[in-house]
């Protein structure tokens, strides 16, 4: 049985591993201020396969198998979470993590 802490590792474990690929492509795990300066497009390609999409004070990450978004938060962390962004990541993958949407 999946328990939410799986369900939020889970969620960390995939937002580390975009943040991951953000850094190899654009050299720093924020890219909201390389957006906001123009020097890159609110949404686009990281790796084939991998795109970004950024808002706000956040960023939405699409893998060829699920998505996860997150707000960047102070001093950089990435690290905070909310039911909402849990749901629609459990949503993502509903046969891994349907034990948590009901």
């Amino acid at each position: 049985m999946i328990r939410l802490e799986d369900l939020i590792k889970g969620f960390l474990s995939k937002v580390e591993e975009g943040i991951t690929l953000l850094q190899e492509k654009f050299g720093t795990r924020n890219i909201l201020r390389l957006w906001r300066s123009g020097k890159i497009e609110h949404c686009g390609e990281i790796i084939d396969g991998v795109e970004y999409e950024l808002h706000g004070i956040g960023c939405a990450i699409h893998f060829p198998t699920d998505s996860v978004d997150f707000d960047y938060g102070s001093n950089n962390r990435i690290d905070g979470f909310d039911e909402w962004r849990l749901y629609i990541y459990a949503t993502e993958t509903p046969l891994r993590y349907k034990n948590t949407l009901t």
